[in-house]
């Protein structure tokens, strides 16, 4: 997925590195949000009381990086440019 983003961030450039970028982003996110969560349920045995805070906890700071992203990147497009921006949402 970084990969994706540091693309979109070229996409200024050409227009075609739009599309190749979304592709791998696309691509990256399938593969990476079933594995997580798949991974998260194999740390914890199926009566530990605690898997059900683990996977609250990976929920919230999915949200909380869903609110931090558009206004980091906002600000990161305002101080710099729409590149820069969509660069370093790898980071977000």
């Amino acid at each position: 997925m970084a990969i994706g983003h540091v693309v979109l961030g070229a996409s200024e450039i050409h227009p075609s590195f739009l599309y190749l970028s979304l592709a791998i982003i696309v691509c990256g996110y399938g593969l990476f949000k079933s594995n997580v969560s798949c991974l998260l349920g194999e740390l914890y045995e199926p009566t530990d009381p605690r898997r059900d805070g683990g996977f609250s906890l990976m929920y919230a700071a999915g949200n909380v990086g869903s609110i931090i992203a558009p206004i980091a990147c906002g600000f990161a497009q305002e101080e710099y440019s729409w590149r820069w921006a969509l660069a370093w949402q790898r980071w977000v």
